[in-house]
């Protein structure tokens, strides 16, 4: 699924005595387009662009980063889950080999290669696939000076490309893809170029590839992509196949990647327009409202720094309240979150991850109306606020906040208790948790962690501040570690001790 085409009216400087002009007013003739040179410069500009960010990352997961360290220097599977791809089946099936999708599966053949090698591996193929299997002079169907629509065919189209070893086609997409009837038009965008996606013989539009010279994009109108997608299930005959068909499915999304310096790139998601999804298998309904960039990552390799931003809008997520196990399918229970917002850098060179302005609106979990969980987080501060995690002496992750760290969880099960088979545990009936962590005079309030010896089984040392763990039921339960103490667990609490905070304590550090 990918890209609907937005922004049609577009500035043009013709001259430099116009550079400061307004944006026309709509009755500019559309930029001419050559289809050799947009063949040749988009598979050269997207090569570059992905040569950009493997120069970008590749400091980001070396054993020494401080990321490693940070992390403890372990390491584990990311699950990702791609919404839609930017292109047919039939045309993934051929890209499915090269290097960077290839370690993605869920069970790839180990790499030797590095990350860095398997992209450049990955922009080598990108760019052969562009110039030598789609945008060719025999896929071209009709051509026009402002407009050229591909047809694509078996031949060259589903060729190997070069890390596959082989450019002998692949079978999958010499049967699917006439099937299809796969377009792509092409028109002159900024200083590149769109392609329109489209599939079968009423052009559904799937998505838009965007390729300027700095920049590599895709967008999709949701509803539209949905159609172009339910065709190719139903001509390929897969249309039970989807694991999670919608019954609704709205709004406009953008995907990103943008070469700001030769080593320096930005990969970004947006929400163009508002999302609006349902599904009756399982049941779900899910809101978000716009943001662009919702999330975005600047990789700066020259630097030895990575920033991650969000800006996560109003979110809803409607789905089955069913805790006996029914099979319910209405949609009783709502989470919603006020947004998820903030801005992450590491930075190799001073070894540290600085988190600044981090929150979370006002979150909360609602059977039928009524609140079952709510989640505040430093309601006197703006609800956010700032963190840097740094290695210090022997390894050591070292923890600063500012202004403070103030989190309210309540739990209110007993509302809804009677639909359980079994009672809810008595602490998560009618009953707010808290944790507080505030510096001692000024800002910033410290945490370290300290490891575990023969005498001491480790634990986070507050280094200034005091940090509370506090339970509305009891407050003999509560747990505070003064300046100069640890947090350690309790393997063995006192009987008749708060299920959860008894197994905290506070103790002297080694």
């Amino acid at each position: 699924m990918l890209i609907r085409s937005f922004g049609r009216h577009l500035c043009v400087l013709v001259v430099p005595a116009i550079a400061m002009a307004a944006c026309g007013k709509g009755d500019e003739a559309p930029a001419k387009i050559d289809s050799a040179l947009t063949a040749s410069q988009s598979a050269a500009r997207s090569k570059d662009v992905i040569h950009a960010l493997s120069g970008g990352i590749s400091f980001i997961g070396k054993d020494d980063s401080v990321l490693m360290k940070l992390v403890g220097g372990s390491s584990g599977a990311v699950a990702i889950k791609a919404i839609r791809s930017p292109l047919p089946s039939s045309l993934t099936e051929t890209l499915q080999d090269t290097p960077v999708l290839r370690v993605m599966r869920p069970h790839p053949m180990p790499s030797m290669l590095t990350a860095q090698e398997q992209l450049d591996d990955s922009a080598n193929d990108l760019a052969v696939f562009i110039q030598d299997r789609l945008l060719v002079e025999s896929n071209i169907e009709t051509k026009t000076d402002i407009e050229v629509t591909y047809l694509l065919k078996p031949a060259p189209t589903c060729n190997g490309l070069p890390s596959s070893g082989s450019t002998a086609p692949n079978p999958d997409c010499v049967r699917d893809l006439p099937k299809l009837q796969v377009r792509v038009v092409a028109r002159a965008d900024g200083d590149g170029a769109r392609f329109q996606i489209l599939l079968g013989p009423d052009k559904l539009e799937l998505s838009v590839l965007i390729i300027h010279s700095d920049l590599l994009g895709w967008e999709a109108d949701l509803a539209k992509a949905k159609k172009a997608v339910d065709f190719a299930n139903a001509t390929l005959g897969k249309s039970g196949s989807d694991p999670f068909p919608f019954s609704k499915l709205q709004g406009r999304i953008k995907v990103a990647l943008q070469k700001t310096g030769d080593k320096k790139v930005t990969a970004s998601f947006g929400v163009l327009e508002p999302l609006d999804l349902e599904a009756t298998n399982p049941a779900l309904a899910f809101k978000t409202a716009k943001s662009d960039p919702l999330i975005s990552l600047t990789a700066d390799g020259a630097g030895q720094q990575a920033t991650i931003k969000l800006n996560i809008a109003q979110t809803d997520v409607r789905a089955p309240w069913d805790p006996k196990g029914t099979g319910a399918r209405n949609l009783d229970l709502l989470i919603s979150s006020g947004g998820l917002y903030g801005e992450t850098t590491l930075s190799e060179s001073s070894k540290e991850l600085s988190l600044k302005g981090l929150g979370i609106g006002q979150t909360f979990v609602a059977v039928r109306g009524t609140h079952i969980f709510d989640l505040d987080f430093n309601p006197a501060n703006g609800r956010k606020f700032d963190l840097v995690a740094k290695v210090v002496g022997n390894d050591v992750p070292h923890i600063e906040v500012t202004p403070k760290f103030d989190l309210s969880l309540a739990f209110k099960l007993k509302a809804v208790a009677a639909e359980f088979d079994s009672a809810p545990p008595k602490e998560l009936l009618d009953e707010t948790y808290t944790v507080t962590f505030v510096p001692g005079g000024s800002p910033p309030a410290i945490l370290e962690a300290v490891k575990s010896t023969a005498t001491f089984g480790g634990g986070m040392k507050v280094v200034a501040g005091t940090l509370t763990l506090a339970t509305s039921s009891s407050a003999a339960s509560t747990v505070t570690v003064p300046t100069g103490k640890c947090l350690v667990g309790n393997d063995a609490p006192a009987m008749g001790s708060h299920a959860i905070l008894g197994h905290l304590a506070t103790a002297n550090c080694p």
